[in-house]
């Protein structure tokens, strides 16, 4: 651990001091370009990223009113049950019992499976869009010349003049249109 904090500090020496002007694996003259960008501002602001989150929204939306629906036939059938119980021979009584725990496990494992199908789904979203973002960076990067271009959650302190996270954003809305 000591040696890494020793690397570090020496490559942030050497990165700040102006003498290391040269990453190029010839040895030439290249200087240090950097930048600076925000993924996650990228995924909240990006109109390309808002209209992936509202079809996903919608979607879920479609599977909670279904749940709902089937949550309320649950209920029905249980005041059904309280109303007519009474009046039920035991045999039917125990039928209709059964028939509630069967639609209540029923909809809890359809609960659970939509949970875990969305989850997945988002999941799945959410790779795609910053694989396509990192794709936008890269173009960035290889047309503007950055020599290194970092996360912003992974660094301390920066100069706000070196962020590109708008230059990207348009660039992916341009990219996604």
């Amino acid at each position: 651990m000591k040696h890494f904090g020793l690397i570090l500090s020496l490559f942030l020496i050497c990165l700040f001091s102006g003498s290391c002007l040269s990453l190029a694996a010839d040895g030439s003259n290249v200087p240090l370009n950097i930048g600076v960008v925000d993924y996650q501002k990228i995924m909240r602001t990006a109109k390309a990223t808002k209209s992936a989150q509202e079809v996903f929204e919608k979607e879920l939306q479609t599977a909670k009113d279904t749940l709902a629906a089937k949550e309320k036939e649950v209920q029905a059938m249980e005041e059904d049950l309280k109303k007519q119980s009474p009046k039920l021979p035991v045999k039917k009584r125990k039928e209709k019992e059964e028939e509630i725990a069967k639609a209540a496990s029923d909809l809890k494992r359809l609960d659970s499976e939509k949970g875990e199908e969305f989850r997945q789904k988002a999941a799945e979203i959410n790779q795609k869009i910053l694989g396509e973002i990192r794709e936008v960076v890269d173009q960035i990067r290889q047309q503007e010349q950055y020599t290194l271009i970092l996360e912003k959650n992974t660094l301390v302190s920066y100069d706000q003049a070196i962020d590109i996270t708008d230059k990207a954003i348009q660039f992916y809305d341009t990219k996604k249109k």
